[in-house]
């Protein structure tokens, strides 16, 4: 510093170009948690969340040409700030949808993403990049399912002979052993 003083400028200066935004954001990762029901999306561009509309995403087994997909619903909702990254919980009806697959979401190898243009916008409006279905994106990191499923509530219609199970989450039927339920006239475990 030579020791002089800045002048300040008070009057406008005219922009003489000006060029707007017309980059689509483009998805760098993903990571799915399939045991707290998260999908956490990472963009090149600050996203406006509020354009977040999660029925063009799409999960999918295979990269190319899918056995088994799963779109999600509009009830899969973020309450991330505009950001780089989109924190999205899943719904109960998507992630349930989702671990009826059993070749769906089960491990790093069989979780790509696919999502269309109209998924979420930039805060300049312009549209992601959409990534189509056969050519779907590798999941980064994949958490698994660890929390077992719990029994919810129960009704029995002892005329009718019916037991209706009702859980915390879906359940693989195939593996239910009936053999291991016991009715009992009150809650001491004991008897």
């Amino acid at each position: 510093m030579a020791g002089n003083d800045i002048i300040p400028q008070y009057s406008p200066v005219m922009v003489t170009q000006y060029l707007a935004d017309i980059t689509s954001p483009n998805l760098i990762n993903y990571n799915l948690d399939m045991n707290i029901g998260q999908l956490l999306l990472t963009f090149d561009d600050v996203l406006r969340v509020n354009t977040l509309d999660a029925q063009y995403l799409e999960l999918q087994n295979e990269r190319f040409n899918p056995s088994a997909n799963q779109l999600l619903s509009s009830a899969s909702i973020t309450s991330s700030p505009n950001g780089y990254i989109v924190n999205i919980s899943l719904s109960f009806n998507d992630i349930n949808s989702i671990k009826m697959l059993n070749n769906l979401a089960t491990s790093k190898f069989d979780t790509y993403l696919a999502m269309r243009s109209e998924t979420i916008s930039d805060t300049a409006g312009v549209p992601v990049t959409a990534i189509v279905i056969n050519d779907a994106q590798l999941v980064g990191n994949y958490t698994p399912d660890i929390t077992r499923p719990q029994l919810g509530n129960f009704s029995l219609d002892v005329n009718g002979g019916l037991l209706i199970l009702s859980f915390t989450e879906a359940i693989n039927v195939i593996t239910f052993d009936f053999t291991q339920i016991s009715l009992q006239d009150n809650s001491n475990i004991s008897t």
